[in-house]
Parts: C-alpha cells; structure tokens; sequence
C-alpha cells in the first residue's frame, strides 16, 4: 500500500528545495515532506497501475501550482526554524 501523495510532494520537494538557500539534509527534508503531507489529503493505492491512474487523477483535480505552494510553504518554515543543531 502505498500513499501516492508522498511520493508527489517528494518528487516536489526534491525539485522545488534547489532553489533555495536552505538546509538540504535529509532530516530538514524529512520534516518538510512531513510538513507538506499533513496540508493534503492521503491517497492510497495498491498497485503500480493504480498508482499511476492515482497520480494522473491528482494531479488533474489539485493543481500543480496549490502543490508547488504547500511545499514552498513547508520549506520556508523549516528553513526558519531547522529540527537539529
């Protein structure tokens, strides 16, 4: 089982964060995707297939930019205040 909205806010996240100048370790990440999912609503599948139709379907109700907003979001808070010294 999978929550394809991780691996969208991931793929997201990875893209979005080059353009800033932020912490880039895997715990600030870690916590920005946290962050970002907490602001969508889960979307389970099972298969590969379902994944995709999964992905497809999303992408077309959310738009890409609310996407891109929540996970810019999630960055500048993280970056304002880093969980690890």
């Amino acid at each position: 089982m999978v929550n394809v909205m991780e691996a969208i806010l991931r793929d997201k996240l990875e893209h979005l964060i080059q353009n800033f100048d932020c912490c880039k370790c895997e715990i600030c990440k870690d916590d920005m995707l946290c962050l970002a999912l907490n602001s969508v609503s889960a979307k389970y599948v099972t298969s590969h297939k379902g994944e995709l139709f999964k992905r497809t379907e999303t992408m077309n109700q959310m738009a890409t930019t609310d996407l891109d907003i929540i996970v810019i979001k999630a960055i500048n808070k993280v970056a304002r205040q880093p969980n690890h010294q």
